[in-house]
């Protein structure tokens, strides 16, 4: 797998090199292009990650209520700095950095049952002493 990463990253350097000075539409297009097929090379080795954790989850009854949501978290964290990261490296800063606080909100939001569980674990433990 990472062989194929490996040959598409060097493809795309090579000819984003080549297109970069005579077409830099085509280039930016093939650096897109390129982008988009990676994550979808890697899209397999995430379902792979995400059954995974299922499974793992499956056999703690405590965490399978929030695993679904751990899962979320990561995955929504793996996507918005794959965007932010091809926004970047397209030139635009701006949007990058929005991207990520986006992800940031999302993830915070995600992550609000789990805090609250946190804080009713502690606040029966503290009123428990």
């Amino acid at each position: 797998m990472i062989v194929k990463l490996c040959a598409v990253v060097v493809c795309e350097a090579v000819l984003y090199s080549l297109l970069r000075e005579t077409r830099p539409e085509l280039a930016f297009i093939l650096q897109i292009g390129a982008a988009v097929l990676l994550f979808f090379l890697i899209a397999q080795d995430l379902r792979e990650i995400r059954t995974f954790f299922l499974n793992l989850i499956a056999g703690n009854q405590t965490t399978a209520s929030y695993g679904g949501t751990l899962i979320k978290i990561l995955l929504s964290a793996l996507t918005a700095q794959f965007a932010a990261d091809t926004a970047r490296d397209c030139g635009q800063t701006a949007l990058a950095k929005q991207v990520e606080f986006a992800g940031g909100v999302l993830i915070v939001i995600l992550a609000l049952p789990i805090f609250k569980a946190i804080l009713q674990l502690l606040s029966a433990w503290l009123g428990g002493v």
